[in-house]
């Protein structure tokens, strides 16, 4: 057990940092999308479909990362709080 929520902490930490060097893109690339609907012709139903496609993709994508931000922060508040259940037992 230990061994996995130190492993979801690590990966956790890395996707934060992750997250971190390339937020900027996403919100480029998002705000790239955004546009192209905003400047879409009346007509071009398809181009308007291919970037809201790619918006769920961009949206899709930076959550995966967040989950696993979340997710090495519940490890660790988990393996914390086993730490300071072994060490009452230890105490008694």
């Amino acid at each position: 057990m230990s061994k996995d929520l130190e492993i979801k902490i690590k990966a956790g930490k890395k996707s934060e940092m992750v997250l971190k060097e390339i937020k900027d893109v996403i919100n480029e690339m998002r705000q790239s999308q955004q546009e192209g609907i905003a400047t879409s012709k009346y007509k071009d139903v398809d181009g308007r479909e291919e970037c809201y496609r790619m918006l769920r993709v961009i949206d899709s994508f930076e959550n995966h990362i967040v989950k696993r931000i979340k997710d090495g922060k519940a490890a660790e508040t988990a393996l914390s709080k086993a730490g300071k259940a072994i060490k009452k037992i230890i105490k008694r």
